[in-house]
């Protein structure tokens, strides 16, 4: 058999140690990051250009963030996009370098941006939902205290951040509440938002066996009826985790009986202030004023 068909024998390669595969990657982060480095001669276009693929590592060096904070400040373009609108933002908020989100929003970074709908399966779109994707309760809370949109959501299918930061922690395995669920709670995110196929948050839950998530999604003020002519967290519930549809079905009588008492009390004052009208509408001057309770206290 010549060299040439001969099949290849795994057991005939090189063992490297971990000392040399250590040296190589080593060697290969330094080449990548001497690419970056602003060259003389650099156009605002390129300082740019090496701004975006600088936002991109996940695990970002100090030299990185080095080399972001020189092409910054020899002009790189911060609104600078790509050819999917993909913007240094985006990359960062999508990696998670906190540090370079915050550096990036400081010197006037777009919070709202969006990636384009470039891919047939739809795309993440706002900076926001990239971050939402990777769980990142600070990089959203950075984002909406500069301006980002907390119930932006994704194209063509309409999941919110909410809905993208209940997903991450279910592919995470996450039991308990996540942060960046109560991020954007907390940053006012509607608790009710569908997506286009009727998909709300708390269903979102229930269907991801997260009973913790949705009992703080309810108790935020979460709808636990459902919208009318869709699929009922309580009926998705009862087949997933019966305790937490007796928890839907509870909230949703007591929210009834809350209803009721609400109504009755408004029905009640109107009866008032009807009689109170028919009665001649006495004047200030003629209504006895209510007694005011001194209260006692004690004298060190």
């Amino acid at each position: 058999m010549s060299a040439a068909t001969e099949s290849f024998n795994a057991s005939t390669r090189p063992d490297d140690s971990p000392e040399v595969v250590a040296a190589r990657l080593a060697k290969a982060h330094e080449e990548f990051e001497n690419q970056l480095r602003p060259a003389p001669g650099d156009s605002k276009e390129q300082l740019s250009k090496k701004l975006l693929t600088v936002a991109c590592p996940v695990e970002p060096t100090p030299a990185l963030a080095e080399i972001a904070r020189q092409l910054i400040d020899l002009g790189a373009d911060v609104l600078y996009k790509d050819k999917h609108d993909c913007t240094a933002l985006l990359n960062a908020a999508s990696a998670g370098n906190a540090a370079l989100v915050k550096t990036l929003l400081e010197k006037g970074a777009d919070p709202n941006a969006a990636e384009a709908q470039w891919h047939s399966d739809g795309t993440l779109g706002p900076v926001i939902c990239h971050a939402a994707y990777k769980g990142n309760a600070d990089i959203i809370r950075m984002l909406i205290a500069a301006g980002a949109d907390p119930d932006a959501s994704t194209d063509p299918g309409g999941r919110t951040a909410l809905i993208l930061a209940i997903d991450y922690a279910r592919v995470k395995n996450e039991t308990q509440r996540p942060d960046s669920v109560a991020a954007l709670v907390e940053s006012g995110a509607s608790l009710d938002k569908a997506t286009a196929k009727g998909w709300t948050p708390l269903l979102y839950c229930i269907h991801a066996d997260m009973p913790v998530t949705a009992k703080y999604l309810i108790e935020k003020g979460a709808d636990p009826a459902g919208a009318p002519g869709a699929i009922s967290p309580y009926d998705l519930a009862k087949g997933k985790n019966p305790d937490l549809a007796k928890h839907i079905s509870d909230i949703i009588a007591l929210r009834k009986e809350q209803e009721i008492a609400r109504e009755r009390l408004a029905r009640e004052t109107q009866q008032r202030l009807d009689h109170w009208l028919d009665s001649g509408c006495p004047t200030a001057d003629a209504v006895r004023p209510m007694p005011v309770l001194k209260l006692k206290t004690k004298t060190p």
